[in-house]
This record gives structure tokens, sequence and C-alpha cells, in this order.
């Protein structure tokens, strides 16, 4: 049998004997053969099974007729991890796509308190980003209303104003969770 079989054998049982249920270093894993070779059984992926050698020698070759629970459990709960993952992954997307709509109407609102002058380079375009883990867009924007409207007149230093405000609004906001307490 090859070792790349045997291998994958064991990664799809979660190097576990589906026997028993134990594991190394506790037990030394096998393939063995749902139909045994002695009864016409082949080598490939659907006939083979991970079992420890304890369970391995004790079967022999006798046929098993239906597939072990926990093989019949496992191949259940990988489906159903399967799914949460896609649904999870759509989730994240859909938040992903809601972000850069977000993120689009703020780098615009910046853009348009400067009368189109600056935007958002990569590093204000994360600096916002970490803030919407916080705030909602409106927070966002007051805070550059905030910054824009002391006429500082230089856009590195209204943007460090614009930051040290949402820091401000961040600190305010966990003093307020911790005296709630």
């Amino acid at each position: 049998m090859q070792s790349s079989i045997r291998f994958k054998v064991f990664q799809r049982d979660g190097f576990i004997c589906q026997y028993c249920g134990e594991k190394p270093p506790k037990a030394i894993l096998e393939v063995d053969h749902i139909i045994p070779k002695s009864k016409n059984g082949k080598d490939n992926f659907d006939n083979l099974i991970t079992a420890c050698f304890e369970c391995n020698s004790g079967k022999s070759n006798k046929d098993l007729k239906d597939i072990p629970k926990t093989i019949e459990k496992n191949i259940e709960e990988i489906k159903e991890r399967k799914k949460q993952l896609k649904e999870f992954y759509k989730y994240q997307e859909e938040i992903e796509n809601r972000n850069s709509k977000i993120l689009f109407e703020i780098s615009c609102y910046w853009e348009e308190l400067w009368d189109g002058k600056y935007s958002l380079n990569i590093r204000g375009e994360a600096n916002v980003k970490m803030f919407l883990k916080n705030f909602d867009k409106e927070e966002i924007k007051e805070g550059m209303a905030i910054a824009r409207g002391k006429n500082l007149n230089d856009i590195e230093r209204s943007w460090k104003y614009f930051c040290g405000v949402m820091w401000n609004k961040l600190r305010n906001k966990n003093e307020d969770y911790e005296n709630k307490k």
C-alpha cells in the first residue's frame, strides 16, 4: 500500500483508531481493510480505515458489514464543518463588502472636507478600518469634521488631530464601559 494513501486515511480519520478511539502517542496506528484483502478487499481509499495495532490485530480478516459508527459520525462532522465554514466565509465576505462601502463613503467625506484636494492614503484607510471596529461611520465622520474645523490647514496635522479625537472617544467609551460594570 502506498504511504501517501496511508497518511490520507489517517488524516481523514483524524489520526484516531476508528474502533476504540485511541490516538498517538498512546497507540500505534495502522491502516485496516474494511473488506479484508482475503475476501477480495481492495487497497482503495474507501475500503481503508485507521485502526490501532491492538484493534487491527484482534479483527484479523473478519468482514465488516457496516461502516463503524465512528466513521459515520466523522463523515457527518466533516460535512457539518464544511457547511459551517462555507457560511462563515460567506458572512466574512459580506462584512468585508459592507466595510469597503463604508470606507469608500468615509474616504469621500474626508476628500469633501478638503475640497477635493486630499484623499485618504493607505495608512489613512488602515486607520479608518481600525476605528470601524469600535465606531460607526457617523462617529468617524464627526471626528473628521472636528479635526477639519480646527482649520489647521495642514493635512498631516489635521489627520493626527482626527486620530487623537478618535482615540479620546475610544478611551471615554472604554471608561464608560468599565464604570458600568
